[in-house]
């Protein structure tokens, strides 16, 4: 049994231009039930077309994804500090 195929909806495009700053790829990828790939392929078409939506997401780098961490270390150690 194949499986069925799912199509975004202009309905869903026009959601995805409008919270494309909120949400991640596989966030709307797992609302409209779709392959991640479904929705990179949406986005860069509406970006072709009309370049002021969807900008490009800048990638965090691994010294981000380390300063976040660092920081999350100094908010709980004050947490524990202040009770």
């Amino acid at each position: 049994m194949a499986k069925e195929k799912k199509f975004l909806t202009a309905e869903h495009t026009a959601q995805i231009i409008t919270e494309w700053d909120n949400k991640t790829i596989d966030e709307f990828a797992s609302e409209f039930d779709v392959a991640p790939n479904t929705i990179r392929a949406r986005v860069t078409k509406i970006h072709k077309k009309y370049p002021e939506y969807c900008p490009r997401k800048s990638r965090k780098t691994c010294d981000d994804i380390i300063d976040a961490a660092v920081r999350l270390v100094k908010e709980r150690t004050q947490d524990v500090i202040t009770d």
